[in-house]
């Protein structure tokens, strides 16, 4: 059987890895209610940053500056969803680009095959086949196509890497065969 469609990956992008991220974290991390437990571990830091800065005011040392930057850290990481992703996507992003300078991480170029009824990717772990029922969203730019199985997890593709098939076509192919709509994300732009 041939591939309806033919994605053919050469090298890994670090920012659309970055676009990525941002897209599934505005996809599924939506307002949750906060539990107690988080209330009391907030309000157990806010007691440390107090108790550490009782005393009298010139035995202030390093150490205790730096344990109050740490707390407060925590603490802004703890009130703010954005800037606890903003942490974690930089840090990752900023570890994958070291690799890549230290020259320890390559990726090998691979192939994603979109089928009447199922893709996969070669070479692959496993020759894994996945029916289009466990995508679970699936977004736009106008530069590329983000597929997400659950939250960080999936795979992202340029509109340009397509050796079978077009990427304008895809875009109806990939809603006919999961049922879903394509969430067109357009970039932001700085003022």
């Amino acid at each position: 059987m041939e591939a309806v469609y033919q994605v053919e990956v050469k090298e890994e992008n670090l920012m659309r890895l970055e676009q990525f991220m941002w897209i599934s974290t505005s996809l599924y991390c939506r307002k949750k209610r906060r539990s107690i437990g988080y209330w009391l571990l907030l309000l157990y830091m806010f007691f440390v940053l107090v108790t550490l800065n009782m005393g009298v005011k010139s035995d202030i040392m390093f150490i205790q500056i730096m344990t109050n930057v740490v707390v407060i850290s925590v603490i802004l990481l703890m009130l703010s969803r954005h800037l606890r992703s903003l942490v974690f996507i930089k840090s990752l992003v900023g570890i994958r680009r070291l690799r890549h300078l230290s020259g320890k991480h390559r990726l090998e170029s691979c192939c994603i095959l979109f089928y009447e009824d199922y893709f996969t990717v070669v070479p692959g772990p496993d020759n894994t086949v996945w029916k289009y029922m466990a995508i679970d969203k699936m977004a736009e730019d106008s530069l590329a196509y983000y597929i997400y199985f659950a939250d960080k997890k999936g795979c992202h593709f340029s509109k340009n890497a397509f050796t079978s098939g077009n990427s304008d076509d895809f875009r109806q192919f990939l809603e006919e065969k999961t049922g879903r709509q394509m969430i067109c994300m357009e970039k932001k732009r700085k003022a």
